[in-house]
C-alpha cells in the first residue's frame, strides 16, 4: 500500500486518510508526506482529508511580506489543501522577469494539507531583491492528474 514513486519505504508510515472509514480498505491507505519526516506519530495524519475542503487548494500569503526579522509577515506561505492524497508538488519561484530565484519543492510528496514558507532567500542563498515574485506551484498524482496554479507575492522592505 505504499506509494509506488518513493525510492525507499523503510521508516516510511502508512496512515489512513479518514479515520471513520473501514481499515481494510486499501484506498483510505497512504504513506505519510515527506515534508513531515514521513510518520506523524501523536499528530493528525499528513493524508488525512477534511470533509470541509476549502474553495481554494493553493493559496498564498501575506500578500506583501518583508522579511527583515522584525516578527511581522517575515515569510510568505504557499499553503496547499488537496481533497485526496497522493499528490506530488513541485513549487518554483520567478522574479518579475522571468527568472528562477528559489527552488521550494521537487516533486516532493505532500500532505493532503500543508505550508511550505519562503524567507526571501535565492538558490544562491542571497536575499531577494525587492519585487514582485510569481509563484508556479504543480501538483500530480499517480492517476495522471496534474494540477498547476500561478500565484503572486510581493517582497517588500520598511524605509
Amino acid at each position: 500500500m505504499q506509494y509506488p514513486l518513493l525510492n525507499y519505504v523503510d521508516g516510511v508510515a502508512l496512515e489512513r486518510i479518514n479515520p471513520d472509514a473501514p481499515t481494510n480498505d486499501a484506498n483510505n491507505w497512504h504513506s505519510a508526506a515527506e515534508s513531515v519526516g514521513f510518520g506523524t506519530p501523536g499528530y493528525k495524519n499528513s493524508q488525512w482529508v477534511s470533509p470541509e475542503s476549502g474553495p481554494d487548494e493553493i493559496t498564498v500569503e501575506p500578500e506583501i511580506f518583508s522579511p527583515d526579522n522584525d516578527g511581522q509577515d517575515d515569510v510568505i506561505n504557499i499553503s496547499y489543501h488537496f481533497d485526496k492524497a497522493g499528490y506530488n508538488l513541485k513549487i518554483i519561484i520567478y522574479n518579475q522577469n522571468g527568472q528562477v530565484v528559489k527552488h521550494m519543492a521537487d516533486n516532493e510528496l505532500s500532505g493532503t494539507s500543508g505550508s511550505i514558507s519562503w524567507d526571501g532567500i535565492t538558490d544562491e542563498n542571497s536575499k531577494a531583491p525587492v519585487g514582485i515574485y510569481i509563484f508556479y506551484i504543480r501538483a500530480f498524482d499517480m492517476e495522471g492528474h496534474v494540477k498547476s496554479w500561478k500565484k503572486t507575492g510581493v517582497l517588500a522592505t520598511k524605509w
